[in-house]
């Protein structure tokens, strides 16, 4: 793996750069955030289609949300769960 990161950034040695980390930051986030929207969508569609492949026809809306929530809260509570672990590893001394 180094190796390839050696390769890139060979030639780069006498470049200087000016970055700002707010702006990258930002960059980020934006990044993040778009990642996210199409995450979601993606993860309501195939709830869509696997209540389509079982041929649900009642409250067909009903179930596909009562499942994308409850999915939804279970991606974010893992989420929570790995953002403290990470922190608590990253601020011990």
């Amino acid at each position: 793996m180094s190796d390839k990161i050696n390769d890139l950034m060979s030639g780069l040695e006498n470049q200087s750069f000016n970055i700002d980390p707010t702006l990258l930051a930002a960059e980020i986030l934006k990044n993040s955030i778009r990642s996210n929207v199409y995450l979601q969508g993606i993860i309501g569609q195939q709830l869509e289609i696997k209540e389509l492949i079982k041929g649900t026809s009642k409250d067909f809306d009903d179930i596909v949300n009562e499942k994308y929530d409850a999915l939804m809260e279970e991606l974010e509570n893992a989420v929570k769960s790995d953002f403290l672990s990470t922190i608590a590893r990253a601020t011990k001394s």
